[in-house]
């Protein structure tokens, strides 16, 4: 219910009712600094929400850089797990090859040894033999045979040949290596030279 202005100057009013026609100036200035503090505390606000909206912005930035990274990262471990499990398999696939393996190469290693043994059967090696330039090594041997009196022909002789000393600057002469065709007649030629 609204009062009417015009009813209140025909009527009388109770004395302890007053009514003001004016504002004060006092009024005036505190709705001026109201409305001031107003507009100052609006301003602070923007801007302190416009900041906030800045290190918000920034933090949303480097969120998402953060997450990259740490995809990026995920990516990479994950590839390095699977190349782990690449080779952990090979490396299982390889030792169970090497097992496989070992048996027989160890069975070669024996034959070779044997072969080899059996090869050196049938070699004398000679020491202390001077050396001659164009020397022919199997007439030495045919004319060391005879003095031994154990005879050998160059049918009975595989191969002869010298070699190196360790030590190079040795005087010593090379050792004579002769390969029999059978280490019979290796034998027998040892046996007369002793």
């Amino acid at each position: 219910m609204s009062i009417d202005g015009s009813l209140i100057d025909k009527e009388s009013l109770p004395p302890y009712i007053t009514f003001r026609k004016g504002v004060s100036s006092q009024e005036i200035n505190f709705c001026h600094e109201f409305k001031s503090f107003q507009e100052n505390m609006l301003s602070m606000l923007e801007t302190w929400f416009t900041k906030q909206d800045d290190k918000f912005t920034k933090l949303l930035n480097e969120f998402a850089s953060v997450k990259t990274s740490i995809k990026y990262i995920s990516d990479k471990y994950d590839d390095l797990e699977k190349r782990s499990h690449e080779v952990k398999s090979r490396v299982e696939i390889i030792e169970k090859s090497v097992q496989t393996n070992e048996p027989r190469i160890a069975y070669l290693e024996a034959k070779l040894d044997y072969i080899e043994q059996r090869a050196r059967n049938c070699n004398a090696e000679i020491s202390n033999l001077p050396e001659k330039r164009g020397e022919n090594l199997i007439s030495i041997i045919e004319n060391i045979a005879n003095v031994i009196k154990q005879p050998v022909s160059a049918r009975d002789i595989i191969s002869i040949h010298r070699v190196p000393q360790s030590n190079p600057n040795s005087s010593r002469p090379k050792n004579l290596i002769v390969k029999f065709a059978s280490h019979i007649t290796r034998d027998n030629f040892i046996s007369a030279v002793r």
